[in-house]
C-alpha cells in the first residue's frame, strides 16, 4: 500500500534534500541487480543523477512503493520517502509560524 505523503511536501520552495550516505550504495546495487533499463529503478537513477531528492522524486518513490512487486525496491522507495519526510519535518520545525495580525 502506498503512503500518501503529498500533504507533507508542501514546504518552503528553498528546501532541498540531499542524498543520504546509505542511498547511493543501495541504489547502485539494486540497479545492477535489476538492470539499468528496469522501470522500477528509474526513480533511483534520477535521484542519483540529480544529486538531491526533490518533491517529484519523493512522490514517484511513494507511488513506486505501492506498485512494485520487488521487496528490495519497496524497501528503498519507502526509506527514501521517509528520509525526505523526516528532513522536511525538521525544516518545518525551524520555520517560524506566521500569525495573522488581529
Amino acid at each position: 500500500m502506498a503512503m500518501n505523503l503529498r500533504s507533507f511536501f508542501n514546504g518552503p520552495e528553498w528546501a532541498e534534500i540531499g542524498i543520504p550516505d546509505w542511498f547511493k550504495g543501495r541504489a547502485e546495487a539494486l540497479i545492477a541487480q535489476l538492470g539499468d533499463d528496469h522501470p522500477d529503478v528509474q526513480v533511483f537513477k534520477d535521484i542519483l543523477a540529480a544529486g538531491r531528492i526533490g518533491q517529484e522524486a519523493v512522490m514517484r518513490a511513494d507511488k513506486l512503493a505501492g506498485t512494485t512487486k520487488n521487496a528490495d525496491v519497496f524497501l528503498l522507495a519507502v526509506d527514501i520517502a521517509t528520509h525526505g519526510f523526516t528532513v522536511l519535518q525538521v525544516i518545518a520545525q525551524m520555520v517560524p509560524l506566521r500569525r495573522k495580525a488581529a
